[in-house]
């Protein structure tokens, strides 16, 4: 009877499968994390744009307050100082990104390669448990040959 099959790093396979999941598991969560931070930036973007919008929109209808220009000014300021910020996060967490997808990369290709030596050693098995059971096969086929030219001997004699 074949031995069952039996791969003997299949707790490296375990562990390089869980590395593999949680590369992926952070690269979904830096993928989030920029499109919050792009997000905010466009918000922050929209804004500034509005606030220049309505600064030049007042200075044509000749609507000048120096109180509310002050405000769009400050305001305006406040904006673009966030959008810096902003822009500066998105900078750092989109090379963030690039390195937990290095990682992911990486634990991908050492699960693949594990991978790739359970499916030789399977196939090896394979092989073996097939040449076993041709072994078999031909001792009982020899056997049965044999029995059959007993029992011709037998009869004829």
């Amino acid at each position: 009877m074949a031995k069952k099959f039996q791969f003997r790093l299949d707790v490296v396979r375990d562990m390089r499968k869980r590395a593999r999941d949680e590369a992926a598991r952070m690269v979904a969560g830096k993928v989030t994390e920029v499109a919050a931070v792009q997000r905010r930036v466009e918000a922050f973007s929209r804004q500034l744009r509005d606030v220049v919008e309505t600064g030049r929109t007042d200075r044509e209808e000749k609507r000048l307050e120096i109180a509310a220009l002050k405000t769009q000014q400050y305001y305006g300021k406040w904006l673009h100082d966030r959008i810096t910020e902003s822009s500066a996060t998105l900078v750092h967490t989109e090379a963030e990104l690039s390195e937990e997808r290095g990682k992911l990369t990486q634990a991908t290709a050492k699960l693949k390669a594990i991978e790739k030596l359970r499916e030789r050693r399977w196939q090896r098995h394979t092989l073996l448990v097939r040449r076993e059971e041709q072994g078999i096969t031909d001792e009982v086929a020899g056997r049965m040959s044999h029995a059959a030219r007993n029992i011709e001997e037998g009869a004829s004699g």
